[in-house]
């Protein structure tokens, strides 16, 4: 990289050295870039240059690591080309493969693998796969629980507790759940047992932390609340405003700073009581008691009548004093306004509970951590708290030892470190005072990784205690900050609407951070000048009521509010289609925000269907968007591969938006990291598992009988719970097929399908759990069938990932199908998932379709966000448990005998932090989305009456947002933007007033999927294209029948093609009509082992001693001494039947044979294919047979064959099994001859039970094939 430009900031960035450095670098301002020229102008500097070896350099991802190896080997390349022979260059290109550049997990585990003995592991130690690490802590909590439960333990009153007040509807799977949790949390400390402190002082409520954070919180709603007030009282002194309120809004105001004025004493007073950790003093009390009594005294003044005013100022002037009026009101919520003696004496009695919760976290985490030694595997988080322990050992030795490998540390994607994290790199960092070698680079604003229990606060603690370079020298601070704004990525266009929505919202008290000091994206990116076809659009579609579709909307009216219909609406996620954002963080949702379901689906189609539009009007070869190509240095077309469609979370929605794509002839790629099991074709093939594990389940039969595998019609179900109306659903299935008055057709759909069952069972039970899947997909057709769905690709591969999973669930040494199937109901319930098998290479001309986490550190030319309008998940608040870094753990009150319960002022402090933090949270991921587009950015929301929005969207309210459409359109629809933004609306109902135009939007358009279809028309089909398809599709392979022939078959299976019999197990074994019993299933199992055991015997016995069923004895207890047969070894009763043999005519001829008797004889031959299948008529094709012979009389003139069957039948069926066998006989008889060279004069079949000898006609049958 020594041809690049640097930037001032970025030259300080790569050669500054020194101290610790921070480089906080915004959206496309290179970072990486910045971090790999640091490296390597320190191993290539002339004067003091470093080895790779003695560099750590961590990364956030594999993907990051090997990508930045890459680049360093590009670099170290190119220097080599204008250096050649430089052995510098030479040896570091030579250690860059082990060099230490990984992820933080990578690096953890070399320590491990080095130091393993100091934590008592096992040399060879796995890491565990995350599912199968998953299962191992499932199986751990579900023993645990049942141990509390049955046996008496310290805390088992605690535990009954627990599980009574925070069990949930499911028994215990609430408490369960939060026990998980809470587990996964504290791993993820640096110490377990100092959070488990932390926890127990916070929980006695002395410690008056949780009285600062609500007084905080408080202050916060009604700094809101004035805002507020003082936005109404402007549109009252505005012309034509309702100049009659300002009365009632001065009292307000003189009520909220009031108000105010109290809280924030008590604030004071709480952060000295903190500080000098004093407890609950009297000031304090008295401090809450007037506090208490303003609040509760607290009267609104009623708005006087307002006559002769402009409606909308009065209408928007009443909105915003209503929106004040619920600010203040959440702050009367707060547990400060009750007494505080009352306040504490709530959370002392919930002491004990706390106590005992950590005691059950404590106890999983030793049978966890005991099962997985047993296996030999650590799981990830293992690596770090081991590593960590490691690092810590011995006053810090072993960390010192370390310490010496690296003179520098250089940490990518800083800002997604966790705690843990950040104290292994501290361990290994350098300790001196202003000689730091610990190098970060990263952006606060894309931190956005908390559901992984990253910590941005780490990263804002150095943002403001570090300095620029210019002050370090005076100042000796802790490191050094630079801060790299410029963005290389993005057009000016992007830029500035991006800096402007963030200018507005992005501020100290709701992110941290205040985006105006400093932190406005500068432009870096060189792009040839536009005609404004660039500019940032904003397309706002109207969200019709669910019912819609049969009103005025729908369809039908030409509003295509669900593009092709017929599909069921997905559900929801999160805290519904709508959030105003005024919801206390302990209430539940209100019921009257939410739309439901179907009116979010269909909204959801509404906004693919606008991005639809877009994508067509993009690509169309007419007048296509031009895009920038870096490589040629020119504009070209955009295509399809250019565009990335992203939202928030594509989990359960994904799929909505790929088919309208679909729908509408665009191709779609929907990255998604969930939502594997809601895809359609998974779900029956679980159904289907579920059925052979149980068919006793009516939801999976309902699923699998009208699925494409058995293809019932509509109706026929009901028609099948005709016949029984109660009980099982698989009982009215068997009753309905063997009704004699049942409808043919349907009858023998549902025989055919049961016998499929039956077998499908059977192989279940012996089988590898993947191989039956796989047989079963490939048997049914259903591979096949999804393959020629919409996506065929990706759905078959769908099939394919689970068909791996259940291999990869083999392997864990847990086989059975009802564990897999127990595994993967756990991971729907714990939310988990495992994400779409991927069927698309990187550089396919498809739109991509995935989450902003996915996109974050990747750019596309056209970005297209999507799902604004929906509302931000609150559903984290509402948990009856909640646990913070800081804070540690705050829980419902219960009080069983009134059966009532809420939050004490500890959970209710902790979820007004987690309410914080999410909301800055989803700020950066809004951040992260809109700096992903490099020269096009389209965004589109919905929402639900779309008048009301654009009034409230008139004042710019961030701590107040429910959606990212609340923070977009204040800033878009503002006229001193106008310029930045061109917004347009879409599908307002027939009726509905228009917006006016002073808002700054178009007119509202209606949008139909033909429109969009019918936007790009298809190019004209070719007619010698059209013939060589067609010539290729009707082609057909002139030797298909010697594809089903298999090269080398057993016997049994030459036996089933020959009688044309392809099931597994002979005809005249009964089929199961119903689940077979423990009772039964053991009872076949044993008569398996009897007929092997006999064959042994048979094998092995001495044949001078079977004149007696004494002597037979004798050899059955001397073969069971030798280990040829297992304990006790042969029946009593078979026993007699051997000896019944040996004193029959064909046993005496056995014993007096002047020949070879040959036992268990195996043989190989060949045969000719066109016994299999007509097609095969040259000499050159043929089928190996393998098979073993019984027993084989090799005597002067000529060969016998005895085969025994062990199976208990009636002497009247000998006859109707001989027949059965005598293709298998037959078989025997052809290789014998064609191997000894010798005639069979006698073949037959001896039948233990019925004690007969029946003889084969062997050489009728291999005439009648065509083998003699």
């Amino acid at each position: 990289m020594a041809d690049t430009l640097w930037t001032k900031e970025q030259e300080l960035a790569i050669t500054l050295a020194g101290n610790n450095m921070l480089v906080s670098a915004a959206a496309g301002a290179g970072k990486t870039s910045v971090l790999v020229e640091r490296v390597i102008r320190k191993v290539l500097s002339p004067k003091d240059p470093l080895d790779l070896g003695r560099l750590l350099v961590v990364t956030f991802t594999e993907k990051a690591a090997s990508e930045m190896k890459e680049r360093i080997r590009s670099s170290l390349e190119e220097a080599l080309r204008k250096s050649p022979g430089d052995p510098r260059i030479g040896r570091q290109l030579a250690l860059l493969d082990r060099a230490q550049i990984s992820t933080i997990h990578a690096f953890c585990l070399r320590i491990l693998r080095r130091y393993y003995f100091r934590v008592n592991l096992d040399p060879s130690f796995r890491v565990l796969d995350a599912n199968e690490a998953e299962l191992i802590r499932m199986e751990a909590v579900e023993e645990l629980f049942e141990d509390l439960y049955d046996e008496p333990s310290p805390y088992g009153d605690a535990f009954r507790s627990l599980v009574e007040r925070f069990g949930g509807r499911a028994v215990d799977e609430g408490f369960q759940s939060t026990v998980l949790r809470l587990h996964e949390f504290v791993r993820a400390q640096p110490s377990m047992t100092d959070f488990f402190r932390l926890v127990k002082e916070r929980a006695s409520g002395e410690d008056l932390v949780w009285l600062t954070c609500l007084a905080s919180r408080a202050l916060r709603d009604l700094k809101r609340a004035k805002a507020l007030v003082e936005e109404a009282m402007s549109l009252c002194k505005a012309p034509g405003g309702p100049q009659a309120y300002l009365k009632a809004l001065e009292d307000d105001m003189v009520l909220f700073s009031e108000a105010e004025a109290l809280v924030q004493g008590l604030r004071r007073e709480a952060q000295e009581a903190v500080d000098s950790a004093s407890g609950l003093t009297d000031v304090l009390r008295e401090v809450a008691g007037a506090v208490a009594s303003r609040l509760s005294s607290a009267s609104f003044t009623r708005l006087a009548p307002a006559r002769d005013c402009d409606p909308d100022l009065k209408s928007r002037a009443s909105a915003f004093r209503n929106l004040a009026k619920r600010a203040f009101g959440r702050v009367g919520d707060y547990a400060f306004t009750r007494p505080l003696d009352e306040v504490v004496s709530e959370m002392t009695a919930l002491g004990p509970l706390i106590s005992g919760l950590l005691d059950v976290v404590e106890d999983l985490d030793r049978r966890y951590t005991a099962k997985k030694r047993d296996k030999g595997g650590v799981d990830f988080a293992d690596l770090e708290r081991y590593c960590l322990e490691i690092l810590e050992m011995d006053g810090g030795r072993i960390a010192e030892d370390v310490r010496k490998e690296f003179d520098w540390i250089l940490i990518d994607e800083y800002q997604d470190t966790n705690p843990l994290q950040e104290r292994i790199l501290t361990q290994v960092a350098r300790k001196e005072s202003g000689s730091g070698n610990v190098f970060m680079v990263g952006d606060l604003k894309q931190s956005i990784y908390r559901f992984r229990l990253a910590e941005p606060g780490l990263f804002l603690e150095k943002l403001r205690s570090y300095v620029p370079p210019g002050r370090a020298v005076t100042e000796n601070p802790p490191g050094i900050r630079i801060d790299l704004t410029h963005n290389f990525r993005s057009r000016v266009e992007v830029l500035n609407a991006v800096n402007a929505i963030f200018a507005d919202i992005m501020r100290e008290e709701v992110a941290d951070i205040d985006y105006r000091e400093g932190h406005e994206l500068r432009p870096g990116a060189s792009y040839p000048p536009s005609r404004g076809e660039y500019s940032v659009e904003l397309h706002l579609v109207e969200r019709l009521a669910a019912t819609s579709k049969e009103g005025k909307g729908g369809a039908s009216s030409g509003r295509t509010s669900s593009p092709g219909g017929g599909r069921d609406p997905a559900a929801s996620e999160g805290g519904g289609p709508e959030h105003s954002g005024d919801q206390a963080p302990s209430e539940s949702p209100d019921p009257a925000q939410a739309a439901g379901d179907l009116e979010e689906y269909e909204a959801l189609e509404k906004e693919a269907l606008v991005a639809a539009w877009r994508i067509k009007s993009m690509v169309d070869p007419r007048d296509p968007l031009l895009i920038w190509d870096h490589k040629a240095k020119t504009m070209r077309p955009c295509s399809y591969r250019d565009i990335a469609i992203l939202m928030r979370s594509t989990k359960e929605r994904a799929n909505a938006v790929a088919e309208v794509m679909s729908r509408c002839d665009i191709p779609c790629y929907a990255e998604a990291a969930t939502g594997y099991f809601q895809a359609r074709e998974v779900e029956i093939a679980l159904s289907l598992l579920s059925v052979i594990d149980n068919p006793m389940q009516d939801i999976p039969l309902a699923a699998v009988l009208r699925s494409p595998i058995v293809r019932l019609e509509p109706g026929d179900p009901a028609f099948i719970r005709a016949t029984v109306k109660k009980g099982p659903f698989y009982d009215a299935v068997l009753s309905y097929s063997r009704s004699e008055g049942a409808e043919p057709r349907l009858r023998d759909i549902l025989t055919g399908f049961l016998e499929d069952l039956d077998r499908w069972r059977t192989q279940a039970r012996r089988r590898p759990l993947a191989e039956v899947l796989w047989n079963i997909l490939r048997e049914t057709g259903y591979h096949d069938y999804v393959g020629g769905l919409p996506g065929g690709g990706q759905r078959q591969a769908n099939l394919r990932a689970l068909c791996d999973r259940a291999r990869q669930f083999d392997s864990f040494g847990r086989h059975g199908l009802q564990r897999f199937l127990r595994f993967i109901e756990r991971l729907r319930e714990s939310e988990g998932d495992l994400g779409t098998a991927r069927a698309l290479g990187e550089h396919e001309d498809v739109v991509r379709l995935m989450s902003v986490h996915k996109a974050k550190g990747l750019e596309f030319p056209v970005v297209i966000v999507m799902d604004l309008g929906k509302g931000f998940n609150k559903d984290d608040l509402r948990k009856d448990i909640l646990f913070h870094r800081e804070l540690g753990l705050g829980a419902f009150y219960v009080d069983l005998e009134n059966r009532v319960k809420y939050p004490t002022a500890l959970h209710q402090a902790i979820a007004a932090r987690i309410d914080r933090e999410n909301t800055a949270e989803e700020m950066r991921v809004l951040y992260v989305a809109l700096t992903r587009a490099k020269e096009k950015l389209v965004m589109v929301g919905s929402v639900r009456g779309v008048e009301a929005a654009l009034q409230r969207w008139q004042r710019s309210d961030p701590e107040g947002a429910g959606t990212y459409l609340d923070w977009i359109c204040p800033v878009a629809l503002s006229g001193a933007r106008k310029d930045l933004f061109r917004v347009k609306l879409w599908g307002t109902p027939d009726g509905e007033p228009v917006p006016p135009p002073s808002y700054g939007v178009s007119q509202p358009t209606d949008l139909r999927l033909s429109d969009v279809k019918g936007l790009v028309p298809p190019p004209p089909a070719d007619p010698e294209v059209m013939r060589e398809v067609r010539r290729r599709l009707e082609w057909r392979y002139p030797f298909e029948l010697l594809t089903t022939v298999r090269a080398k078959m057993s016997v049994g299976e030459l036996k089933r093609r020959l009688d044309g019999d392809d099931e597994e197990f002979p005809r005249f074994l009964p089929r199961p009509t119903r689940r077979m019993g423990m009772d039964e299933a053991r009872a076949y199992s044993r008569a398996v082992e009897r007929g092997i055991a006999v064959h042994a015997l048979l094998s092995r016995i001495r044949l001078e001693l079977t004149h007696s069923p004494e002597a037979v004895a004798s050899e059955n207890r001397r073969l069971v001494e030798a280990g040829f047969l297992k304990p006790p070894g042969v029946d009593p009763e078979d026993i007699a039947r051997v000896a019944g043999f040996f004193a029959s005519p064909a046993g005496i001829a056995v014993r007096e044979t002047q020949g070879r008797v040959l036992r268990e004889l195996p043989f190989t031959v060949r045969l000719p294919a066109r016994v299999f299948a007509e097609a095969c008529d040259s000499p050159e094709d043929f089928v190996i047979a393998q098979g073993v012979i019984d027993m084989l009389l090799d005597e002067p003139d000529g060969l016998a064959i005895l085969d025994f069957k062990t199976d208990d039948i009636p002497a009247g069926r000998v006859r109707e099994r001989t027949l059965a066998h005598t293709s298998q006989v037959a078989l025997y008889a052809l290789a014998a001859e064609s191997i000894l060279g010798k005639p069979v004069k006698k073949a037959s079949i001896f039948f233990l039970g019925p004690q007969r000898e029946e003889e084969v006609d062997w050489r009728s049958y291999l005439r009648s094939r065509g083998l003699a």
